[in-house]
């Protein structure tokens, strides 16, 4: 299996779209790749362009007629005809794809990329393509077509229960930001754990964010980096977080998604908070709420410890920096003062960018990089939570629960982040023991205290971890390179 070595990470999303496209059996087949804009699936399409040989046809926002003879033109190219072909209807167009060779008798691979803009125009092509996959097409054809577009629920829907394509997909691919530590390296800073921690608390892991911004920080100075890319109202970052929230089309309501999500980046995590935040009955958001979660805005986690609830976890940093950073100093920004507006917004995002992100970073790492021994166990869910005991109200940064043998959820971890510069120190630990005897017979024997500092730890609770098995501390350097 060739992979060309300009193509960045995304191993998985490569082996996974070469194996459909070199299929052990003959037959045709149908493939959807999707995600949002500036996640790198055109670079994956084009990856396969050059070492397949795949046919790659981008649509436009064009009338249905523009792009039916726009694709008609490539076909052409791409049959080697000498005389421009010109297709009457997408019957014949889609057709004439699935009778297309590949080189030296491999399968045709056809790539029909910005495909939502196609639907758009024409959609009846869903159907027209499915017509195309009959029982005997799928057996014996050799036509592997790969429909890739930016909507989620636009191309969620193509194979959704009551949809023409149910059931004909033998490949649906997301492609996603890359994690915390892939980011990290994609961007040069996963030498300075600080530096890549900040960033991607501003930006997240969209590859697309570096090559608008043209440079990463240089020597970990992100405070000067973000006044340059995010802050300079004529940087192309600049309204990013509200330009990629506008390409999304089921955001149709814009008042209240928008609402929704600003709810939630200004710290909000329950239902009945972010319903009181926008004004609105709590029973009138579940709609709302299920299109903000299925196009990939917002996350709901379980809560570990009272599964009859969720958090609500905002899933694209930048657009909660749009919101936190940008979007209040607006005027000031206009007129120049960037530099004095992150000087000024420091504790702003401190608290609701760098706080946040931390948890939700230090969750992802016990759920996908700490191992066994240093949770105490194998998690299947780890989040945020509260306890109540006697008057007394515990917020918790961090509970992973995994099932005992009778298959009931037992705490076999707590924690606390701190994203402040300052060392955590034994007080904090001190609190998470008066937590640990709250749970009572909820916690596993073994319950593990996990401390996690973006400014290190004290040498007082250095000291005391190193004599206590069932305390674990966790900075930085740990979470971007250790277990």
């Amino acid at each position: 299996m060739s992979r060309p070595d300009w193509l960045f990470d995304r191993t998985g999303e490569w082996d996974r779209l070469w194996s459909f496209s070199h299929p052990e059996a003959a037959g045709a087949g149908l493939g959807i790749v999707y995600g949002r804009r500036r996640q790198g699936k055109t670079t994956l399409l084009e990856a396969l362009v050059e070492e397949a040989g795949a046919h790659y046809w981008q649509a436009r926002q064009l009338s249905s007629q523009q792009n039916l003879d726009l694709f008609s033109q490539q076909f052409s190219r791409w049959s080697g005809s000498t005389d421009r072909r010109r297709f009457a209807s997408w019957d014949a167009a889609f057709e004439a794809t699935f009778s297309l060779p590949g080189p030296d008798g491999q399968p045709g691979v056809v790539l029909i990329d910005e495909f939502g803009y196609l639907l758009d125009a024409a959609p009846e092509v869903a159907s027209v393509v499915q017509e195309q996959l009959t029982p005997g097409a799928l057996r014996q054809g050799q036509t592997r077509l790969v429909l890739c577009g930016s909507a989620f629920s636009q191309m969620k829907a193509l194979i959704g229960p009551d949809a023409a394509l149910r059931g004909r997909a033998s490949l649906e691919l997301v492609v996603g930001p890359f994690d915390f530590r892939t980011a990290a390296a994609y961007w040069g800073v996963d030498d300075n754990p600080d530096a890549a921690f900040q960033l991607h608390a501003l930006v997240g892991g969209t590859p697309g964010y570096l090559v608008l911004a043209g440079t990463g920080p240089r020597r970990g100075a992100v405070g000067r980096w973000a006044v340059d890319h995010l802050l300079t109202p004529t940087s192309p970052l600049h309204r990013e977080g509200q330009v990629v929230l506008s390409e999304d089309p089921a955001l149709g309501s814009r008042a209240l998604y928008w609402g929704l999500l600003a709810a939630v980046a200004d710290g909000n995590r329950r239902r009945g908070d972010v319903a009181a935040a926008v004004g609105r009955a709590d029973a009138s958001l579940t709609f709302p709420l299920r299109v903000l979660t299925e196009s990939g805005w917002i996350e709901q986690r379980p809560d570990p410890l009272h599964r009859n609830r969720s958090i609500l976890l905002l899933a694209e940093p930048i657009v909660r920096t749009h919101r936190v950073l940008i979007e209040p100093d607006e005027l000031r920004l206009n007129r120049g003062q960037a530099a004095a507006v992150w000087d000024d917004a420091a504790h702003r995002v401190a608290s609701l960018i760098y706080g946040p992100h931390l948890e939700w970073m230090a969750a992802e790492w016990l759920l996908t990089h700490a191992s066994p021994e240093t949770v105490g166990g194998s998690p299947r869910l780890v989040g945020p939570s509260t306890l109540s005991a006697g008057r007394v109200r515990h917020q918790i940064d961090l509970v992973a629960v995994e099932p005992d043998r009778h298959g009931k959820d037992q705490v076999i971890l707590i924690g606390e982040t701190k994203a402040g510069l300052s060392p955590v120190g034994v007080g904090e630990l001190a609190r998470l023991d008066k937590i640990a005897a709250a749970l009572g017979d909820r916690a596993s024997t073994g319950l593990r205290r996990l401390l996690v500092g973006r400014g290190g730890f004290t040498a007082e609770l250095r000291r005391v971890a190193r004599q206590r098995p069932d305390v674990e501390l966790a900075d930085l350097e740990r979470l971007y390179g250790g277990s």
